[in-house]
């Protein structure tokens, strides 16, 4: 877990302009600076909250951008590996949106992030913000909010269940 966290910072600091040596001087000070170092050889969650809410920023603020960018006639490869953008493709053209595919990665990203540790959904507000595209019309303006509470809804639903299952009220 460590392992893909440094990643993300790496590619992060690096998508974000910085050279490739400050990238990976910038991963490793976000790996070995922290608790992380400490915590990533025991089975505590917050690692992989950690990771997932990385991971959730992450798709929020470069997919987000790169589907701005793909709007202006620029392109981004990586919005075409994510399972999403498939799932969107068979949505009709009037639920698509040129955020959804993000929205929809990062409301399950926050579902499982619940999932790990209830308070990392908590996160919610910065990743809405990294979505917000004020100069959409108002509909698809809020479009990305709703689907991002929803899937993270999903999630905690998912959890919900679980525990019903694994603990019954009988017990």
């Amino acid at each position: 877990l460590c392992g893909a966290i440094a990643v993300l910072y790496a590619s992060w600091f690096r998508r974000s302009g910085h050279s490739r040596l400050a990238s990976l001087a910038c991963a490793a000070g976000g790996i070995f600076c922290t608790p992380i170092w400490y915590y990533g050889t025991t089975a505590y969650d917050d690692v992989l909250g950690t990771l997932v809410v990385l991971a959730a920023i992450y798709a929020a603020y470069f997919l987000g951008q790169g589907r701005r960018q793909k709007a202006e006639g620029k392109n981004n490869s990586a919005f075409r590996l994510l399972p999403s953008a498939f799932i969107c493709r068979l949505l009709p053209s009037a639920f698509k949106s040129s955020l959804l595919p993000s929205a929809v990665t990062c409301g399950l990203l926050l579902g499982l992030a619940f999932n790990c540790k209830p308070p990392l959904v908590l996160f919610m507000p910065a990743v809405i913000a990294l979505l917000w595209r004020p100069e959409l019309p108002r509909k698809d303006r809020w479009l990305p909010v709703r689907v991002v509470f929803f899937c993270a809804a999903l999630g905690v639903i998912v959890y919900e269940l679980y525990d019903l299952w694994k603990f019954p009220p009988s017990t």
